[in-house]
């Protein structure tokens, strides 16, 4: 039903007062009785609300509803002032205000209200797109009435533009309609100095609100309460669509307009789908928005709000107030519907809505009691409203009006669609929060709306999940999964090498402290060591040679060896338990290990083991002790392979990633000439060698011409001593993982923060925060920050994307991929995911790795994570499945939302840890912080911070989840904190999950008694209002049943004991008694100091 009476012809008009009738005859037949012409009037539900929004953020003009329209003609001026003049003497709504009573808003209704119409001319007020812009963002003052304005702008003797501004507590959309078309019936008589014939409107909107005040004190509304309480039953409380800005501001209300068009044709179609099922085109279109949504926000449990007229009754069709409702419409997208079942689905639960319509919305959020929270609305974040209209002549008595639409109206929430369908034409127009959205990406999102709608209306049986979100310009920007890959010949990494002995044999290739090995001394010792493994370079068949030991230069040349020799190279780390060891040596195959040795070893190594041949090199000369001799036949591989290394499995036993040696050498020669990485750098060899990153540490320099550098300690080099040792030994190029960087950060001594020569820092292994990225900046300030993604099984990177100044609010992306390689985003069916989609991150590249060895029978992961490209055929072209959550960003670069097996729902919200970490990382207090969900006794999930503090004293938890809970939805706030000295981290240098301490010493905190006698007398107030026998010092006002209303009766208790005036939000923002009561004292220490 449209909210806009002025959209209706004469004809329409007449039918919806028919059917308004039918509907009252059906229905309760006690009409509206007048209420009693005394005393302030009580608030209607909905003024309850927008009361609640003025005091909770006060001079927001979101609910300021603007009417602007072009008159043309001889206009009387006086006349029309008079015809205003008359309207409000008619509507007691457009003479109302509002006061305050024991934290309620009443109604205030003046017998006469004099509402001005000034005259303005262009030089006064401006363009008048600016100026309907500016006066629609002046903000009303809700205890001073009218809560109207109008002006007229004179564009020249026959043009005139009038506007009204009025305040939503007074009117919607459908009573402007109804004040325009009385303006033009007097305006009319008046001009033609006839008297104006009216009569008194049978209901005012006081009458209204104490009739539905009424209603619902009698129970009239149970059953509609029962059934919103069932249908909204474990509802997400947040929609997480893609946003372009962080959290808003001060200006989360400005906002601007984008629009779209849908195709007759498509209209056409999508009609007849409705005929066919007997669904509205708003269903259909409403199910398709739904879809969207549920697709950019990678749920499938979508709420959006509608409007209702509210206007059931027939003697509130000319009524002049805030009548409008709002439903909560859920859709469940799950289960692989086509798009026709999909309609089904919505019709069914939309047209069950409607018979509930009645309940006040407001009235549902205080009986339900949703989570709050002060970054968003209960229920829903966006709405939509469809209007079918049929174009008309409209007129100020004889004179023609154009409407007008400000192009920058206040945004009332972060999106919401208008779909208005006039004769053959459907129109989608958006008004968003320039807070939150960059017009680019809702320009983007309209299109993906008509998208979907034209392949529903060509193919409505599709599934969902095959209606492509890809546009035209979507493709230019996106990989295409069907575009040939050929891998380009790539030099050997002994070529590269060797490559730069041959340019500059004497320089430095590898140091360490005073040891330093020329690129001659180092092949001389890498050739020594792969002649007495036996290995042959030029061999099709390559052996596995296990290397193990010190981090040295003698490390580096065995590395080296057996890379450039002809081997496939396995690097054991010697910190890791010797069990450990073992398995990895085991299940490579390797029948040769190569020991970098220190005097103090001893022969107890776990590798040194019968049937292995081991070859010793001391740390301290690089040259083996002895020779093994011819190779003995074990495990090989072809000449393709390169390396092996290990990653966990799902069976707990490691499996083994085959590398190629072609992708190495391709990512080496990127990475070296992206950078210019060359003679003048020095990078640092401190990766363990248990992670792949060790061969970007190890080669890198050595295909550069650089010198690695190595710790004299090797190994044994503390957090807190790195930054030091960055610095003497003049480091220009690191790669690290955060992890790492950010412990090395909070052990930084004092006197190491002069200037370092760092120019090159790679980031990779886990998500990058902006935080982190602005502290190592502050650290670091010359070097560049790359951010490096790419699993193991697809060699060392396979996207880079250099962090810009500033960084993107929270995780960074991880950019765009490597030459000659795709980072696709799959949806569940395989499909290609449009921009902003949420889908799985599918990688392919010719230049990946071999697959997995080693590999148990239960991997089915492992068996599964390969899979052939179904866009090609080609068997050899291989889609590595990573079980990571991404989606491309409107430049084609790529975002990562973290791991599938990582991502929870706490109470029907999904929810990514590491953006929960991410925020949390941002308090002046926490050094580091990881966050996990973990299981609880009673079945449900809860989200546990684990938290490295930055000062002394450390922040409590609940002041952290207080910080959480001003910037977070009540979901995404850990229910337990655990302050740790450090995060654990595995041998690689990533967060060890599995070390961290068990959820049960994370548990919600103890019951704590009020402690101060500010923190009893507020645990009073908030138990009598509540109604509950028991209020702690760290108790949420929400948690304990408060809704905003009784927030407002809070704030004015507080008042009444305590002298101090709090602001309504900061209910929301500390919604704890200790919280409270810290403000509360704060407050009374100033209004002293004044």
């Amino acid at each position: 039903m449209t909210e806009n009476l002025a959209d209706l012809s004469a004809e329409e008009r007449e039918r919806l007062l028919d059917l308004l009738q039918d509907e009252a005859a059906d229905g309760p037949s006690d009409r509206i009785p007048a209420a009693a012409a005394h005393g302030p009037a009580p608030a209607s539900y909905a003024q309850r609300r927008l009361w609640f929004v003025d005091r909770f953020d006060p001079g927001n003009p979101a609910y300021n509803v603007p009417l602007a329209a072009r008159i043309t003609g001889d206009l009387d001026l006086d006349a029309l002032a008079a015809a205003l003049r008359t309207v409000v003497d008619r509507h007691a709504a457009l003479r109302t205000a509002f006061r305050e009573a024991d934290g309620e808003p009443v109604q205030v209704v003046a017998e006469r209200a004099e509402v001005e119409l000034p005259v303005l001319d262009p030089e006064q007020a401006g363009p008048v797109d600016e100026w309907i812009t500016a006066e629609t963002h002046r903000v009303f003052d809700l205890t001073e009435g009218p809560l109207l304005r109008a002006a007229v702008l004179r564009e020249a003797a026959d043009s005139h533009v009038l506007l009204l501004v009025a305040h939503h507590a007074v009117v919607d959309g459908w009573s402007l309609g109804v004040v325009m078309r009385e303006l033009g019936d007097y305006y009319a008589q008046l001009s033609q100095g006839r008297p104006v014939e009216q009569a008194a409107p049978p209901v005012q909107y006081a009458d209204f609100a104490a009739w539905q005040r009424g209603r619902l004190d009698d129970g009239a509304h149970r059953a509609d309460l029962e059934y919103w309480r069932t249908s909204l039953h474990g509802a997400p409380p947040v929609l997480t669509l893609p946003r372009d800005r962080p959290a808003p501001g001060a200006e989360r209300y400005a906002g601007e307009v984008c629009s779209a068009r849908v195709p007759a044709g498509t209209l056409t179609g999508l009609r007849a789908l409705g005929a066919s099922g007997g669904a509205s085109t708003f269903m259909i279109v409403l199910a398709a928005f739904q879809l969207l949504l549920g697709r950019l926000a990678g749920t499938e449990d979508v709420v959006v709000g509608v409007p209702t007229a509210g206007r059931s009754r027939p003697e509130l069709a000319d009524a002049v107030g805030c009548f409008l409702n709002t439903l909560a419409l859920r859709a469940d997208l799950g289960g692989e519907p086509t798009f026709r079942g999909l309609v089904e689905r919505v019709s069914r639960s939309t047209l069950a809505a409607y018979e509930h319509q009645e309940l006040p919305f407001e009235h549902l959020v205080e009986e339900l009691r949703p989570e709050r929270g002060a970054a968003h609305t209960p229920f829903f974040q966006v709405m939509f409203n469809h209007t079918n209209t049929v174009e008309t002549a409209d007129r100020l008595g004889p004179l023609p009006l154009e409407f007008l639409e400000p192009s920058r109206p206040p945004a009332k929430f972060p999106l919401t669609l208008y779909a208005r369908e006039t004769g053959e034409e459907l129109v989608l127009q958006a008004v968003f929060q320039t807070a939150l959205y960059r017009p680019e990406r809702v320009e983007h999102l309209l299109g993906q709306l008509v998208r979907l709608l034209e392949q529903a209306a060509a193919a409505p049986d599709t599934p969902v999940s095959r209606l492509s979100l890809v546009l035209p310009a979507g493709e230019r920007t996106l990989p295409d999964p069907a575009q040939p890959q050929k891998a380009e010949p790539q030099p050997t990494v002994r070529d590269l090498v060797h490559a730069q002995l041959v340019r500059a044999p004497d320089a430095t290739a590898v140091e360490c402290g005073a040891q330093r090995w020329s690129y001659a001394e180092l092949w001389e010792r890498a050739e020594t060591i792969r002649t007495a493994l036996g290995l042959d370079p030029d061999s099709a068949e390559r052996p596995v040679v296990a290397v193990s030991g010190h981090r040295s230069p003698a490390l580096a040349a065995a590395m080296l060896a057996v890379l450039a020799g002809g081997g496939v190279l396995v690097t054991v780390d010697r910190q890791l338990p010797r069990l450990r060891q073992q398995s990895l040596l085991s299940r490579s195959g390797a029948t040769r290990v190569v020991l970098v040795t220190a005097p103090e070893d001893g022969e107890d190594s776990p590798l040194r083991r019968d049937g292995l041949g081991v070859l010793e090199v001391p740390r301290d000369t690089g040259l083996p002790l002895g020779d093994l001799g011819p190779y003995e036949p074990g495990r090989t591989y072809g000449s393709e392979a390169g390396y092996l290394f290990f990653t966990s499995g799902t069976t707990g036993v490691p499996k083994g990633v085959l590398g190629r040696e072609s992708g190495l050498a391709h990512f080496l020669t990127w990475q070296r000439d992206t950078f210019q990485v060359g003679a003048g750098d020095r990078t640092a060899f401190l990766t363990g060698l248990s992670f792949d990153v060790v061969l970007r540490d190890l080669l890198l320099p050595l295909v550069s011409g650089a010198t690695l550098c190595v710790p004299e300690r090797g190994d044994e080099l503390l957090p807190g001593e790195l930054p030091g040792w960055l610095a003497r030994e003049r480091i220009t190029v690191l790669h690290t993982v955060p992890a790492l960087a950010t412990a090395w950060l909070a052990e930084r001594p004092a006197e190491d923060t002069g200037p370092t020569a760092l120019r090159l820092a790679f980031f990779a292994g886990e998500p990058l925060t902006d935080t982190l990225v602005e502290r190592w900046r502050a650290a670091h300030p010359d070097s560049t920050v790359v951010n490096l993604y790419g699993p193991t099984e697809t060699t060392l990177a396979a996207c880079s994307w250099t962090v810009p100044e500033p960084p993107a609010a929270g995780v960074q992306p991880v950019g765009r991929p490597l030459p000659g390689g795709q980072a696709l985003v799959l949806n569940a069916s395989g499909t290609p995911c449009g921009i902003g989609e949420v889908g799985e991150i599918v990688l392919r590249t010719p230049y990946r790795s071999l697959g997995y060895v080693c590999v148990e029978e239960e991997e089915t992961d492992a068996r599964t994570a390969f899979r052939p490209n179904p866009a090609t055929g080609d068997p050899d072209d291989l889609l590595y499945h990573t079980g990571d959550l991404g989606r491309h960003r409107l430049d084609g670069t790529l975002e990562i939302l973290g791991r599938r097996d990582r991502q929870v729902k706490i109470r029907g919200v999904r929810v990514e840890p590491d953006e929960v970490a991410a925020v949390l990382a941002r308090h002046p207090g926490v050094r580091r912080a990881v966050v996990a969900g973990t299981p609880a006794r009673d079945g449900e999930v809860r989200l546990t911070a684990y938290v490295v503090a930055a000062t002394e004293p450390a922040p409590t938890a609940a002041q952290l989840r207080g910080y959480l809970g001003k910037r977070l939805p009540a979901a995404a706030v850990p229910a337990g904190c655990l302050f740790l000295d450090a995060v654990p981290v595995t041998a690689n240098g990533k967060t060890d999950w599995a070390a961290l301490p068990k959820p049960e010493a994370a548990a919600e905190e103890e019951w704590v008694a009020p402690r101060t006698g500010t923190e009893q007398r507020l645990a009073a107030l908030m138990a009598e209002l509540l109604g509950v026998d028991r209020v702690g010092a760290h108790s949420g006002f929400f948690a304990l049943g408060g809704h905003s209303l009784l927030a407002m009766q809070l704030v004015s208790r507080i008042a009444d004991a305590f002298g101090v005036t709090l602001p309504l939000k900061a209910v929301f923002e500390n919604p704890t008694v200790a919280g409270l009561a810290e403000l509360v004292d704060a407050e009374a220490v100033r209004a002293d100091g004044d």
